[in-house]
């Protein structure tokens, strides 16, 4: 809803904040919007380490399009998948 203005202005600070609460609460998929967040600097400083760590803990748990992303940068960023 805030990371893309839908129904409110849109707000990206405050969409990161969010996906971390709901990341900590093992929602999964919010840790992969996170990751692809870190990885643009979109709403938080652009940190690549901190984005793989995401994706890697999404794809753990079983989230399907963080493990894609992961295996579709992972030749490039050095990703192992587990």
């Amino acid at each position: 809803m805030y990371s893309n203005g839908n129904g409110v202005r849109a707000d990206s600070t405050r969409a990161a904040r969010l996906f971390d609460q709901a990341c900590k609460g093992d929602l999964y998929a919010a840790c992969a919007e996170l990751g692809f967040m870190y990885k643009k600097g979109n709403g938080v400083e652009k940190d690549g380490a901190e984005s793989k760590r995401l994706l890697q803990h999404a794809c753990d748990n079983g989230y399907e399009p963080a493990c894609a992303a992961l295996g579709a940068k992972g030749l490039r960023l050095g990703i192992k998948k587990k």
